[in-house]
């Protein structure tokens, strides 16, 4: 993802959580991301689309930021250790997006938001799974 692109993205972000997805306008976007609204759409097709590709922005950091630390430790509870704080430092990192969450709950009526953040929950299902059974071993499975 190009620099600009990513810029327009955390500003809507931002945007999104103070004054909500519904009142923000691509006007507004393009104010405080420093662009025309043709230049707006040279990125995204529409505001929903923007919205989809927050998620996956996120998601994407946070996917990235526990890929780098997991093989650094030693053991699998290392491991778990290091990728559950790489988790909450992303988490602290994009507040904003957790608030445009928590603030803006009819986005989940949006099909595309839907179903990705359900694909994201299946990820960190098995992402837990995964570390669990590294930590307890395979009986642990037969619980989950």
């Amino acid at each position: 993802m190009n620099q600009k692109k990513t810029e327009i993205i955390e500003k809507a972000i931002h945007l999104f959580a103070t004054e909500g997805f519904h009142p923000t306008s691509i006007q507004d976007i393009c104010t405080v991301s420093g662009i025309s609204k043709g230049a707006f759409y040279l990125h995204f097709d529409s505001k929903d689309q923007l919205l989809v590709e927050i998620y996956e922005y996120y998601y994407d950091s946070l996917h990235e930021q526990v890929q780098q630390v997991k093989e650094q430790a030693e053991t699998p509870y290392e491991s778990f250790l290091l990728q559950l704080e790489a988790h909450y430092e992303t988490i602290f990192k994009h507040r904003d997006f957790i608030i445009m969450q928590l603030q803006e709950q009819e986005l989940s009526t949006n099909p595309a938001i839907r179903s990705f953040v359900t694909e994201m929950k299946e990820v960190r299902y098995e992402w837990f799974k995964k570390n669990f059974t590294l930590l307890y071993g395979e009986e642990v499975e037969l619980c989950v």
